[in-house]
């Protein structure tokens, strides 16, 4: 008999299309719990120098995998969107919280490009982003902070963090 580390299940068979959330989510907290998996999206991850983190991590590539297989295409696309926007922005440096809760607070999730963009704009200097009052506004983050540096020292060191950060989580 196999291991039940490596038998093949495709997940549930209701679809997460954007309509049965409640549905589907009972469907596939049955089927987490039929493969032992349930804890996994109930509990935090251990640490990664944690001897049983490869374990762990392998378990959640099955979990991810299952969850992605058990959604509708256009969903998935737009759940997977979201999810990298998500990484991005959480990962960034302090010095970008303001364009960052500004991005998470809005309404809809923004596109991964908008959001680039407009971090882009924030850790260059550039003075033509919009505020949430709709109003044009010096966007700088280290203005906004109350800190003084040359603009172009500034924006080279956060566009290099973001390019060291977004390389590593890919």
């Amino acid at each position: 008999m196999a291991s039940t580390e490596h038998k093949t299940a495709l997940g549930t068979t209701v679809k997460l299309s954007g309509q049965n959330y409640i549905l589907w989510s009972q469907a596939f907290k049955l089927f987490l719990g039929s493969q032992n998996k349930l804890h996994h999206i109930l509990t935090s991850p251990p640490p990664s120098n944690d001897a049983i983190f490869p374990t762990w991590q392998q378990a959640d590539y099955s979990v991810m995998t299952w969850l992605l297989n058990s959604m509708e295409e256009s969903t998935r696309k737009a759940q997977w969107e979201d999810f990298l926007v998500a990484k991005f922005l959480s990962g960034l440096d302090n010095s970008l919280k303001v364009v960052r809760d500004h991005l998470l607070a809005s309404d809809s999730v923004p596109t991964l490009s908008n959001a680039l963009a407009r971090v882009l704009r924030v850790a260059t200097g550039s003075t033509d982003s919009v505020s949430s009052s709709g109003t044009t506004t010096e966007s700088s983050a280290m203005a906004v902070r109350g800190r003084a540096r040359p603009s172009s020292m500034r924006g080279l060191n956060i566009l290099r963090s973001i390019v060291i950060l977004f390389v590593r989580q890919s």
